[in-house]
Parts: C-alpha cells; structure tokens; sequence
C-alpha cells in the first residue's frame, strides 16, 4: 500500500531537488564553475560546494532606513551577506494605507557586501511608511525584512 507523505515532507523534498538541480547545473556552467573553483575548500568537491552554498540564503545586517526622508534621490544604504555572492536586492517602498509608493533594485557599491537604492519618487508622508528589502543570491535563495518609519 503507498501512503501519501505529509506535507511538511513533500516541502523539504522538492527543496532537496531543487538544491540538487542547481548544483548540477551551476559546475557545468562556466562562470559559477570559475566561481566556486575558487570558494571551494579542500575537501569539497565542486559539487558540494555549489550545493551548499544553495543551502545558505543571504542574511540582511544593516538598512539605512533612517537615511528616507521622502526625497527624491535619497540614498538608502543596506548591507546584505552571502556566503557566496548575493545576485540582487529588491526595496519596495509602501505607504502608510499599504499602498505602493514606489519599488526598484539597489546597486552595489565598491564596497563587496555594500548597497545603495536611490529613491525616484517624492514622498511627503513618510511616518508610518515601510520599507521592504529582499536579498536574493544565486541559487535564488531570499530574504526579506520590513522597516516601519516611526510615526
């Protein structure tokens, strides 16, 4: 007789393949192969390094959210940590009703775990405005954290 597993199972399995899949494709890849030749540590094959660091999401430290003063061109600094590389981050800007006010990629600085999103829209109503950042690192593993601006 087959049982269906439980949820909670079917989760971590389709988590597994996805980190599986993407360790097999990323050390036939030039690029992520060069990538990890280099994290790699003695011991690892390429293999695992790859399928580790897909285990690991990025870890947001620091968002200047202070920096908002609802003008346009502010520059709001975050500091984002991978184990290997982080690929983007997102800011999504809300109002205070929860209306989107304004959302875009921040870009990185020369510093290596240093970034910057520079704010296009005005906003004359900042309290109670939150803001949204998602960290996002090649194997596409995220996270988010959200910042209310006090009222």
């Amino acid at each position: 007789m087959y049982k269906v597993k439980a949820p909670q199972f079917r989760h971590t399995n389709y988590e597994f393949v996805r980190r599986m899949r993407y360790a097999k494709q990323a050390i036939r890849d030039p690029f992520f192969k060069t990538l990890y030749r280099m994290l790699h540590k003695p011991g690892y094959s390429l293999f695992e390094t790859a399928l580790l660091d897909s285990m690991m999401a990025p870890n947001i430290v620091a968002v200047g959210w202070k920096h908002y003063t609802g003008q346009q061109n502010d520059e709001i600094p975050i500091v984002v940590f991978d184990d290997t590389a982080v690929a983007s981050v997102q800011i999504t800007i809300y109002d205070r009703n929860g209306d989107l006010i304004e959302t875009g990629y921040a870009l990185p600085t020369d510093r290596f775990q240093d970034w910057v999103y520079t704010v296009l829209k005005e906003n004359r109503a900042i309290e109670g405005c939150r803001i949204v950042v998602e960290a996002m690192d090649w194997p596409c593993n995220k996270t988010t954290k959200s910042y209310r601006i006090p009222l």
